[in-house]
C-alpha cells in the first residue's frame, strides 16, 4: 500500500494554499544603499568663543573713532561692545558662559575701552595736525570718558558675571533690561558729565580741535582758549562756531622762540584766509560770517604747543547745523 504524501510534498506538488510560493521564489529583501547622514554636532568650546568675542575689538575701535567727537556719549560703544562680546562668546562656545568664559569676556570688553579711546585720540590728533603722544598724555581730555565707558561696559556684563559666579541665570527679559539701562545711562551721561571735563587749553589747541568740529560757549578771548567754558558739541546743537583750520607754526624765524601774541595773531589770520573760503563757500572778504583765531600763550608755547586754530562763527548768535558750504 503506497504511503500518503506528507504536507511538504503536497505543497510542492501544487496542492497547498494558493498564496504559498516555493521558497526559491520568495523575493529577496530590498536593502537601501542610502545611508543616513549622521547628525552634525555643533562644534564649540572656550577657544572658539573667545576668538569670536575678540571681533568686537576692531568694530568697537572704529565706532569710537567715529563717535569720539560727541564726547562722553561715545561711551555707549562700551555697552555695545560688552553685549556683543558676550553674544559672540555664547555663539562660539555653543553653550552657557562658564566662569572662565565670563572672566575672558569681561577682559575683552574692558580692554576694548582703552584700545578704542587711544585709537580715537590718535586719529583725531593726526587729523588735526597735533602730536599723538602729547594728545595721549593729556589724560584730562579722555579720562572721564574712559571711566564712564568702563562703568557702563561692566554694567552690561552683570548677567554673565552673576550667572558664572552663582550658577543662577537671568531671564532674557532681565538681560535685555540691563543692556537697555546701560545704553540709557550712556546717553544720560552726556547731560551731566561735561561739567566734569572742562576744556583745557592744551586739549583744545592740540587734538581737541579738528576741521569741522563745532564749539560751544566762550571759546577764546584775545586768542586764548577759555578753559572753563569752551567745549565741543554736535553741530546739530546750538553752537558758537566751527573749526575751519588747524595749523602749526615754529615761530617768527623758525627758531622755536616765542614770537609774541601779536605775531601769532597775524600768522593765524593769514593761515585762516584760504581755509575760511574753502569751508564756507565764499571768500572771506565777501562773507557775512566772522572768524576767530586761537593761538598759544607764552606758557603754552614753552610747554610745546604750536597750533593755530581758525573758527568761523555768526556774529548774530549761535548756529544750529553746520556752516560748511553756507555760501554767505
Amino acid at each position: 500500500m503506497p504511503e500518503p504524501p506528507n504536507r511538504e510534498d503536497s505543497m510542492m506538488a501544487g496542492t497547498g494554499p494558493r498564496d504559498w510560493v516555493p521558497p526559491s521564489r520568495h523575493p529577496a529583501p530590498v536593502v537601501s544603499l542610502r545611508m543616513k547622514r549622521p547628525r552634525r554636532r555643533r562644534v564649540g568650546g572656550f577657544r572658539r568663543g573667545l576668538a569670536l568675542s575678540l571681533l568686537v575689538v576692531p568694530a568697537a575701535t572704529a565706532a569710537w573713532v567715529f563717535l569720539w567727537q560727541y564726547g562722553v556719549i561715545s561711551s555707549i560703544v562700551a555697552v555695545l561692545a560688552s553685549v556683543g562680546a558676550l553674544w559672540l562668546f555664547r555663539l562660539g562656545s555653543a553653550g552657557p558662559v562658564s566662569r572662565r568664559g565670563a572672566i575672558a569676556v569681561t577682559v575683552v570688553a574692558t580692554l576694548t575701552v582703552p584700545i578704542g579711546i587711544a585709537a580715537a585720540v590718535a586719529f583725531h590728533a593726526a587729523r588735526g595736525g597735533g602730536d599723538i603722544l602729547v594728545a595721549l598724555a593729556d589724560w584730562n581730555a579722555w579720562l572721564t570718558t574712559a571711566l564712564v565707558g568702563l562703568a557702563l561696559g561692566l554694567t552690561a556684563m552683570v548677567p554673565a558675571l552673576w550667572s558664572a559666579t552663582t550658577g543662577r541665570t537671568f531671564s532674557r527679559a532681565a538681560e535685555l533690561g540691563i543692556s537697555v539701562l546701560g545704553l540709557a545711562l550712556a546717553i544720560a551721561a552726556q547731560a551731566f558729565v561735561p561739567a566734569l571735563t572742562p576744556a583745557t587749553a592744551e586739549a583744545r589747541l592740540g587734538y581737541g580741535f579738528a576741521v569741522g568740529d563745532c564749539a560751544s560757549g566762550e571759546v577764546a578771548v584775545q586768542g586764548v582758549v577759555q578753559e572753563s567754558t569752551a567745549r565741543l558739541v554736535p553741530c546739530s546743537d546750538p553752537h558758537f562756531g566751527e573749526v575751519v583750520h588747524v595749523g602749526t607754526t615754529h615761530g617768527r624765524n623758525g627758531d622755536g622762540l616765542f614770537p609774541g601774541a601779536e605775531w601769532l595773531s597775524l600768522e593765524s589770520q593769514v593761515q585762516c584766509t584760504d581755509p575760511f573760503g574753502a569751508y564756507v563757500g565764499v571768500p572771506m572778504e565777501q562773507s557775512s560770517l566772522s572768524r576767530l583765531v586761537v593761538f598759544p600763550t607764552e606758557a603754552q608755547w614753552t610747554a610745546g604747543e604750536r597750533h593755530l586754530v581758525c573758527i568761523v562763527y555768526d556774529s548774530a548768535g549761535d548756529t544750529v547745523g553746520t556752516l560748511r558750504a553756507a555760501a554767505r
